[in-house]
């Protein structure tokens, strides 16, 4: 970067964590952490704590425990990811340990819902929901289509935001899945569905929307928090890298 001038920042750093910690080499990642010429904050340890999750380094998460709970930041995102993987690991004092300092600060997590454009028309989402007029159609239709994508291999995976009730959420209600239910119904076969989340997409709804592309042959179109997945035949052009 010197040779064009360029002075690294913070947010290189962090790109760079980020790259490092999803391609595995944890290692790297950490020594860079370390010896930052300036605080690292949740950015950093956010993209570390993911690369642990999807290398299934409980390890290494254990052992920089206090580092990770020593970050100060407002941030509900990393809260909400540090207590999902010490619930997925059923490490439950963890767990409340990082939920107790969301209360103590005073966060709480976004509620998520999900947007599909139909017809020039703009339709919302949230979890669960059933407030729509067409709720009976759209949960019918995700009931008799989970035979189908179970056939291509998907099986739904609990979704941990809610493990503090020790309870299974049914991952089948996801926004996601609503809005795409609902896009199948009202629009023609083929038509390219665009769905907008105003959170990260959960791998759930991400396997979900693969598959759906395959047996519809529609291309599905979302936006979430982070970037844009474009579903087409069974493959999502963030290659499972998001």
């Amino acid at each position: 970067m010197a040779e064009f001038g360029v002075e690294p920042n913070h947010d290189h750093f962090a790109c760079i964590v980020d790259l490092l910690s999803r391609a595995g080499d944890l290692t790297k990642a950490f020594r860079i952490i370390t010896s930052l010429p300036f605080p690292s904050d949740s950015s950093f340890w956010g993209a570390f704590l993911n690369g642990c999750r999807i290398h299934k380094r409980m390890d290494i998460i254990k052992n920089i425990e206090k580092n990770l709970l020593d970050v100060d930041t407002a941030d509900t995102g990393y809260y909400t990811l540090l207590s999902n993987i010490y619930a997925e690991e059923g490490t439950w004092d963890e767990f409340g340990k990082a939920r107790s300092m969301m209360k103590c600060k005073g966060l709480r997590k976004v509620p998520g819902y999900s947007t599909i454009e139909i017809d020039r028309r703009i339709y919302r989402f949230g979890p669960g929901d059933t407030s729509h007029s067409q709720t009976t159609d759209i949960y019918r239709f995700l009931e008799n289509f989970q035979t189908l994508v179970h056939a291509q291999g998907y099986d739904s995976e609990p979704d941990n935001s809610i493990v503090e009730f020790r309870k299974e959420n049914n991952v089948m209600s996801h926004s996601e899945k609503l809005a795409i239910a609902f896009g199948i119904i009202n629009t023609r076969p083929g038509t390219t569905l665009r769905i907008t989340k105003n959170l990260r997409v959960c791998r759930d709804c991400h396997s979900f929307a693969k598959i759906v592309s395959k047996i519809t042959g529609r291309e599905i179109v979302t936006r979430d928090l982070n970037r844009f997945h474009c579903f087409k035949n069974g493959s999502c052009s963030c290659k499972d890298y998001w």
